[in-house]
């Protein structure tokens, strides 16, 4: 997924290749915890057609990708850095 700067500096979101098109997507969107919330408000308000979900476990990814693709909207999963990729990908029951 690439992630392009809008130009524009009044809009400080950056434009998420795919999810403008007709097409349903299903991206990730890697970030700092703390913006978290914000990417998901910001897709909510600026992207029709597409649902931003904070995700916290490989779990939560695998049941967000099985709705995304029964649905028709696309879907962004938004992860935390800190979660990822040792908390996010650690190993079924032993620790990363």
């Amino acid at each position: 997924m690439r992630v392009r700067q809008n130009e524009d500096r009044r809009d400080r979101t950056g434009s998420v290749s795919g999810a403008e098109t007709e097409k349903k997507t299903f991206n990730i969107v890697l970030c700092p915890s703390h913006v978290a919330k914000k990417w998901v408000r910001e897709i909510a308000e600026t992207l029709p057609d597409t649902v931003g979900v904070i995700v916290r476990s490989i779990v939560e990814l695998d049941s967000l990708y099985a709705q995304y693709r029964q649905g028709d909207k696309s879907i962004c999963a938004v992860i935390s850095k800190e979660k990822s990729p040792r908390r996010l990908y650690a190993p079924p029951g032993g620790s990363a």
